[in-house]
């Protein structure tokens, strides 16, 4: 690893474990859940001096907001909730052969949005969870265990669904890249280890509005999706969901249904995202 490399890694290990994320009164960086998208900004100050011109000055801003992105990059993964213990943050510490993977991406993150003010510089990016570009594969790991749901020796009577709907609303949950859904004997009926490899990195495991008609997201869970509502369970946490056994036989019946699973053809709708 040369120098320049070495040392960059090193200022993103500073900033993940000494907690230093303020950066006077600007917003630095939002996590928007709808989008599942971060957008971070990088602020720089035009400093006139007795020399240059302005071309050059702004060119130092520039260099200083890139500076000024990258730590509202690192300070980011202190809120960007991975699952019911972990926020990304905690994830690069306690893992940190994640954290060259992670370097390799900020330093390839291409190109900014660039506005030039008279004072400042600000530059904006806006970075994917999933899909092409997405940071959340360098993050966790899916597919450990694919399609081993949970099974139910009672028989139901269902249908094939394509896609699961499940409303949270006045739970207090919040979204999370890794929510788990249970049923009331706390057996496992969904999280990211249950789906496929390439689903989850096309999407996540579920997407999370707060509009109950899901308007925008129909595609995801097709035209038969099977519409739940979760139940209070106080011995959860605040990013995982509970199910009656019921609603849960009904789900996991029919194979199709177990695919759409699978393929992360689910929506969460919680108050406030």
């Amino acid at each position: 690893m040369g120098r320049i490399r070495l040392l960059y890694l090193l200022f993103v290990l500073f900033f993940l474990f000494s907690g230093t994320y303020s950066f006077g009164d600007q917003s630095t960086f939002r996590i928007d859940w709808r989008v599942r998208e971060i957008v971070v900004t990088g602020i720089g100050y035009i400093i006139p001096r007795d020399t240059g011109n302005t071309m050059e000055w702004q060119h130092s801003a520039t260099v200083n907001a890139k500076q000024h992105l990258l730590k509202s990059f690192i300070a980011s993964m202190k809120d960007l909730r991975i699952d019911a213990y972990n926020y990304a943050r905690d994830i690069m510490i306690k893992e940190p052969q994640r954290n060259e993977a992670v370097f390799g991406y900020m330093g390839n993150i291409g190109e900014f949005d660039v506005k030039y003010g008279e004072e400042t510089v600000s530059l904006e990016k806006h970075i994917p969870f999933f899909g092409a570009g997405g940071v959340v594969n360098l993050l966790i790991e899916s597919g450990n265990d694919p399609g081993n749901f949970p099974s139910y020796n009672e028989f139901v009577y269902s249908t094939g669904f394509t896609g699961l709907v499940i409303d949270g609303r006045g739970l207090r949950k919040i979204p999370a890249i890794n929510p788990r859904i249970f049923d009331e004997e706390h057996n496992l009926v969904y999280s990211v280890d249950l789906l496929d490899v390439e689903s989850f990195i096309q999407w996540g495991a579920c997407q999370y509005t707060d509009d109950p008609h899901y308007r925008g997201f129909e595609e995801r869970v097709g035209n038969n999706p099977l519409q739940i509502v979760a139940i209070h369970n106080e011995k959860l946490i605040e990013t995982d969901l509970s199910i009656s056994n019921e609603n849960a036989k009904v789900l996991l019946q029919h194979e199709e249904t177990r695919k759409s699973l699978q393929e992360g053809r689910v929506i969460v709708i919680l108050d406030d995202i």
